[in-house]
């Protein structure tokens, strides 16, 4: 999984953390790949409208990812409302979060 974070259209304030979990091909993923992410899609949904640090952008499917938009002003505080439900997450061994947590501590610094 990666998260890399951008300048978002929406305002000039907003910061977009893009969020990119490898799925188990490399098209579309399988259909327990399929029930996973939208799981996850809910659960960040959910988050971030209840913590009111940002806006879910939506998702996509290909290229062998699921792709998450986020805005918000914040990239930490989406990260931070964003971090607990993709950890909870089973990601297998070449999808595990851990790498992109390390990338987040650096950034911080």
């Amino acid at each position: 999984m990666t998260i890399a974070s951008t300048q978002s259209g929406n305002t000039a304030d907003d910061q977009a953390p893009i969020i990119k979990i490898r799925l188990s091909d490399d098209d579309w993923g399988t259909k327990e790949d399929e029930d996973r992410m939208f799981e996850l899609d809910d659960e960040l949904r959910d988050a971030i409208t209840k913590a009111q640090v940002g806006e879910y952008d939506g998702h996509e499917f290909g290229t062998g990812n699921f792709t998450v938009y986020i805005y918000g002003a914040s990239a930490e505080q989406l990260f931070e409302v964003a971090w607990p439900i993709l950890a909870l997450h089973e990601f297998g061994r070449d999808r595990t979060p851990s790498n992109a947590m390390a990338s987040q501590e650096q950034r911080k610094t």
